[in-house]
C-alpha cells in the first residue's frame, strides 16, 4: 500500500521514476546523499556504505540523478532496520520519503520478521505501522553517537505478526546482542 504524496506549496513531484536497487558505481552519490544528511543520519551509515549499498533502493531523477535512497539491513536473525532514508533537499516535501519507507516496507513483509528503525519523527514511520520502543537494541557505538549529538531519537519498531489490538505492554523491547 502506497501512501500519498505530501507535497509542500511550491514544490513539484519530479516525474515518476521506479524505484531500483542501488549499483556499484552508485557509491559516491549515494555518499554524497548520506553525508549531507548528517547528523540526522548517523556517521556509521556513512562509513559502511562500501559493505552496505547492496541493500539500498534509490530512486533516480532524469536531471539530478539520485536523489532518494533507503536500505533494509538484516541485524539480527529475525530483525531488520532501515537504514539511510534520505533524501536531496531539493525534492523535500514531495512524497519521495513515503516512496521509499513504503517499498521497504513491502519487501521487509516478505521476510516475516520485525523491522526497526531509528529517527526523528517518530509519527512519520507511525503511519506505516510503527510503534514507538526503547533504544537498547542498538549497539553500543550507535547507542553512543545518539546519546552525544544531543538530539531526540526514538527507537521503532514493526512487528511481523502485528497483534490485533496493539503491542501488549509485557512484550519487551528488541535487544540485539553485539559480538
Amino acid at each position: 500500500m502506497l501512501l500519498p504524496h505530501l507535497s509542500l506549496p511550491g514544490r513539484v513531484p519530479p516525474p515518476e521514476t521506479e524505484l531500483e536497487v542501488a549499483r556499484y558505481e552508485d557509491q559516491s552519490a549515494l555518499l554524497a546523499l548520506l553525508a549531507e544528511a548528517i547528523p540526522s543520519c548517523s556517521p556509521e551509515t556513512v562509513w559502511q556504505l562500501p559493505w552496505t549499498w547492496p541493500t539500498y533502493l534509490v530512486l533516480r531523477h532524469p536531471d539530478d540523478g539520485i536523489i532518494a535512497a533507503g536500505a533494509l539491513q538484516q541485524v539480527r536473525d529475525d530483525r531488520l532496520e532501515l537504514r539511510g532514508i534520505v533524501v536531496h533537499p531539493n525534492h523535500r516535501g514531495t512524497g519521495l520519503a513515503s516512496r521509499i519507507v513504503a517499498a521497504l516496507v513491502r519487501r521487509a513483509e516478505r521476510f516475516e520478521k520485525d523491522l526497526l528503525c531509528v529517527t526523528k519523527s517518530p509519527a512519520f514511520f507511525e503511519r506505516f505501522g510503527f510503534v514507538e520502543t526503547r533504544l537498547d537494541w542498538l549497539p553500543p557505538q550507535r547507542l553512543a553517537f545518539h546519546k552525544a549529538d544531543g538530539q531526540r531519537r526514538s527507537g521503532m519498531v514493526r512487528r511481523a505478526f502485528p497483534f490485533p489490538l496493539g503491542l501488549p505492554s509485557s512484550i519487551p523491547a528488541p535487544r540485539i546482542s553485539t559480538p
